[in-house]
């Protein structure tokens, strides 16, 4: 039997209530403060929606775009398809059980985890910036065939950034993938 994914209220409020999409961690931040008092100031609820937010995407309800300044969290459609309810602010969050077989220190692994699934997700934005701008090029050929010296270099070169980036990711999840099965982390 599969449990229901719990949300804490404000993430709650924020993702299903109000139905926040294709947010930045800023956008998110503030509309928490506009709805609730939970939070002291600024700093304190922006690191805890970037918490929330990370996590979520960590487990493929959220995706990231893009980096820096211009990172967007979108929601996925198994964010779509599943049904979250609220965890009550009591509860504490439930901690990453590792099972402890290798000589590397539990934390250790976590943290690695945790960069690991980062990386998966800048690559996950590159990537489809990339894509996008091969199919880009590839539209440009057709609007522009006397151009075609011109464009053939750029859509190749976006092909193999993208066949880069996709072998990048497949790296990473094959690490993400062993570290889980290893010791097997659920939050």
């Amino acid at each position: 039997m599969n449990k229901t994914p719990k949300l804490l209220k404000p993430m709650y409020n924020l993702l299903i209530e109000k139905n926040m999409d294709s947010f930045s961690i800023l956008q998110a931040r503030d509309e928490l403060l506009k709805s609730t008092d939970r939070f002291s100031d600024e700093t304190e609820a922006r690191k805890f929606v970037h918490r929330q937010v990370h996590h979520l995407a960590s487990k493929g309800y959220l995706v990231i775009l893009g980096t820096g300044r211009q990172k967007r969290f979108k929601k996925t459609e198994l964010f779509h398809k599943t049904d979250f309810s609220v965890r009550s602010e009591q509860s504490k969050p439930k901690s990453v059980r590792i099972k402890h077989e290798s000589n590397e220190p539990p934390t250790k692994r976590l943290d690695d985890h945790i960069v690991l699934i980062k990386e998966r997700n800048q690559y996950q934005g590159e990537l489809a910036i990339s894509l996008a701008e091969a199919e880009e090029y590839k539209a440009l050929l057709g609007r522009f065939p006397d151009r075609s010296t011109l464009l053939f270099p750029l859509h190749s070169a976006a092909k193999e950034k993208a066949a880069t980036i996709l072998g990048k990711m497949n790296a990473v999840n094959a690490l993400i993938a062993s570290i889980e099965q290893d010791g097997t982390s659920t939050c």
